[in-house]
């Protein structure tokens, strides 16, 4: 089915034009993720100005959603389900901006460094392969390809999901950790749970039913 969608949006002059703001979208989201985390984890300096970075993924949002709301007040009979499945996206995406925003907050607000440690070196491994995952998301979205969207799925229920919650339960049980060391290494954990969370639901909008979307495998929180 969704091949079918895309082929059609390609053709029509507002959908073709929302589909060019989400592939913004998932730039900016990028950009914001791999800032966030690589200042957070990695000790880097930030090289965007993030919060300009989130106004403009904001614009792109309220951008997008006008032109599905203009294509429909055009085609009212056509599309509905493309229409569904673009605001789905665009939420998705604008959320992925709010959470690498909510990391930076977390890098202000807890100064120590994150050194190697056995936890930092999940959440690293954890972020190369969030950083894998939006490729194959992209690669998804944009070309109906199924087989990147059950890789990002995959993904995600068999190894982000899974180390991420083991990590969390073996913080909440090490009596060696700081109480400030264990809040950011949790909080951390959590947000990139999140972000892989919301690429399994895009990537879900080419490989489920319609009516499977967001629910056939993803449990964000």
């Amino acid at each position: 089915m969704f091949r079918k969608l895309f082929g059609v949006w390609k053709k029509q002059s507002l959908m073709n034009q929302a589909l060019k703001n989400l592939e913004k979208m998932f730039k900016e989201s990028r950009s914001m993720f791999e800032n966030s985390t690589d200042a957070l984890i990695n000790n880097k300096e930030m090289e965007v100005d993030i919060y300009k970075t989130d106004k403009n993924l904001n614009n792109l949002e309220i951008e997008t959603r006008r032109k599905i709301l203009e294509h429909l007040s055009v085609n009212p009979q056509q599309d509905i389900i493309a229409s569904f499945i673009f605001v789905d996206v665009v939420r998705d995406l604008e959320r992925i901006g709010d959470v690498s925003k909510a990391i930076v907050k977390l890098n202000e607000t807890y100064l120590e460094k994150f050194e190697s440690d056995k936890y930092t070196d999940v959440l690293r491994g954890s972020k190369s392969k969030i950083d894998t995952m939006f490729d194959l998301t992209l690669k998804a979205f944009m070309e109906a390809d199924e087989d990147s969207a059950a890789k990002v799925e995959s993904m995600y229920e068999d190894e982000i999901r899974v180390t991420l919650d083991k990590t969390v339960r073996e913080i909440m049980n090490d009596s060696e950790i700081t109480v400030k060391k264990a809040i950011a290494y949790t909080l951390l954990t959590r947000y990139l749970r999140r972000i892989s969370g919301h690429l399994t639901n895009i990537a879900s909008t080419v490989a489920s039913p319609f009516d499977r979307v967001r629910h056939d495998k993803t449990d964000i929180d």
